[in-house]
């Protein structure tokens, strides 16, 4: 899909659509995409994490949206969730062992 794509997602925020939230305590969205990637590719990976609280409120929206474009099962969708989830390992789980279960 692309960085320039996947930057917009981020840096609006996954669901909130540009709102900002009370509880985001962490650094400028520009300096924490790859670190949002690279939890996300472990959380999905290992399904598990461990993490500070603040980090894991800011993952845990991110990691609903994954579920939420993966379960729509579209070209477009596939593509956004391959932009974000860059581990093939990482989508291969999510598609064939998160997805039955949501």
């Amino acid at each position: 899909m692309g960085s320039v794509r996947t930057a917009r997602f981020l840096a609006r925020g996954a669901r909130n659509k540009g709102r900002s939230w009370a509880y985001r305590k962490l650094a400028p969205q520009f300096k924490q995409w790859d670190m949002m990637r690279n939890m996300l590719n472990h959380l999905v990976k290992f399904q598990r994490i461990e993490t500070t609280l603040p980090r894991a409120k800011e993952l845990q929206q991110y990691a609903e949206e994954i579920v939420f474009l993966a379960k729509k099962n579209t070209a477009f969708h596939d593509g956004l969730v391959e932009s974000i989830v860059t581990s093939s390992e990482a989508r291969q789980i999510l598609y064939e062992r998160l997805l039955p279960r949501h």
